[in-house]
């Protein structure tokens, strides 16, 4: 009776473990690639002065990339009520400026840095899932200052969280 229930145990520990096992596979963009959900897919795009491309998840959730000398560094940029209190030498240390303004990322996002594939890497994730950036950028891949991004803005909260675990995956081939 022992062995029954030993055999049992074994045999749902197996079933529970295989059903929890993910489903990916690898997309590959030439320079570099990456580990992603089965369903999620590649998007090929045209780029002027690097390489471009993009990923679209099974609930069309779209992330792009950018490997070369201007990849977006993914800082957050918000345009507030076109209105903002901004401090400024003056007698008066904060005055209202009707114009278009930057505010800083870090209102916004949660900024890590780690090292992938042996780079330096920032990532990025907003502080609110779901409204803002969730990527990667790192500022140089080789001598030439080639950079790269990968990125997704205001991502359902479960792609970002299988985003970042799919940034560790990635591995580049900057031989070509």
């Amino acid at each position: 009776m022992r062995k029954f229930y030993l055999i049992l145990i074994s045999l749902f520990f197996v079933i529970s473990c295989s059903n929890n096992k993910k489903e990916t596979h690898i997309l590959d963009f030439k320079r570099f690639t990456i580990e992603v959900p089965k369903n999620w897919k590649k998007i090929k795009l045209k780029g002027i002065d690097s390489q471009v491309g993009g990923i679209i998840s099974n609930d069309n959730d779209t992330m792009f990339f950018d490997l070369g000398m201007y990849s977006w560094d993914l800082k957050q940029i918000e345009l507030l009520n076109n209105s903002i209190m901004i401090p400024k030498e003056s007698e008066n240390p904060f005055e209202s400026i009707d114009s278009a303004l930057l505010i800083q990322d870090s209102l916004r996002q949660i900024k890590k840095w780690d090292t992938i594939s042996g780079y330096f890497s920032k990532i990025v994730s907003p502080r609110n899932p779901g409204d803002g950036v969730t990527g990667i950028y790192i500022d140089s891949l080789n001598s030439d200052k080639i950079r790269f991004n990968l990125y997704g803005i205001d991502l359902k909260p479960k792609n970002e969280e299988i985003l970042l675990e799919a940034i560790q995956t990635i591995k580049f081939n900057m031989k070509d």
